[in-house]
């Protein structure tokens, strides 16, 4: 493995950067208009909207050394692509209409968890009455505030699921357990901030406490590669999905990488 230097973390920055510009210049170009109306049409290009703020987000993060913080972020894309391929796979209308109108959940969720602890609340008392009359009819779908899905009810059994929409995958790329189970668990530790993450701040022996810790070049190396693949996945699904026909506009932007000679993607 290549020792992750600073000359190489740079040339990773910029490659990524330059892969996100060409991802969305190439879908710009095309002058899409969404219809806003229909949740399988803006649920995709919801979350690859996400998706690139969310990147650039986590190169800001990378470009000032927080590697472990960057990584963190990352687990939010991974979620998404999770997502959006459990939602693209089959049954479109129906998964992409379960996780919009979960909004109406978390909503009443809100509302009657702030007037719970504001009992006699007015404001809290308007809020569970606009909710129950705006959104019962939505809310009531669903068997509970955590996850937007009721069969699948979590994140791995949505990973679980077989490919459908991209034929011809082959173990263990016809499934996304192996993001699950690999990637999305190591990004959990620095979402959840485990023993294993505070590891590069732990306090050193016969030292004065200083409230700073280790910046480890490897996670912002990372965290570089992580987001971008999450990144070029979440973009691959909605051209598929959406039949955009932007597949070589997709590959170039990914190749172009390949111009930095000690870039991440080799």
């Amino acid at each position: 493995m290549r020792e992750t230097t600073e000359a190489r973390i740079i040339a990773s920055i910029e490659a990524a950067t330059t892969a996100a510009s060409r991802l969305k210049e190439a879908i710009v170009a095309e002058k899409i208009y969404v219809a806003t109306g229909v949740a399988n049409s803006s649920i995709p290009y919801e979350h690859l909207t996400k998706a690139f703020q969310v990147h650039e987000a986590i190169l800001i993060l990378c470009r000032a050394g927080y590697g472990s913080e960057a990584l963190a972020l990352s687990r939010t894309m991974i979620e998404m692509f999770i997502t959006i391929r459990w939602i693209t796979n089959q049954n479109q209308v129906e998964r992409s209409e379960g996780f919009a109108f979960f909004v109406a959940k978390r909503k009443e969720y809100m509302a009657k968890t702030f007037l719970k602890y504001q009992p006699g609340s007015l404001v809290g008392a308007d809020a569970v009455k606009f909710v129950e009359n705006t959104y019962k009819q939505y809310a009531a779908k669903y068997s509970s505030w955590v996850f937007w899905s009721n069969k699948p009810n979590n994140l791995k059994q949505l990973a679980e699921e077989k490919e459908v929409l991209i034929p011809g995958l082959t173990a263990p790329n016809d499934d996304a357990l192996m993001t699950y189970e690999l990637f999305y668990s190591h990004a959990s530790d620095y979402v959840h901030a485990t023993a294993m993450a505070l590891d590069e701040v732990f306090p050193a022996t016969g030292e004065p406490y200083t409230a700073e810790g280790k910046r480890r070049p490897g996670h912002v190396y990372e965290a570089i590669i992580y987001s971008t693949q999450w990144l070029v996945h979440i973009m691959i699904r909605v051209n598929t999905f959406r039949q955009l026909g932007l597949d070589d506009a997709i590959h170039d932007a990914y190749e172009c990488t390949d111009g930095q000679n000690d870039g991440p993607f080799h």
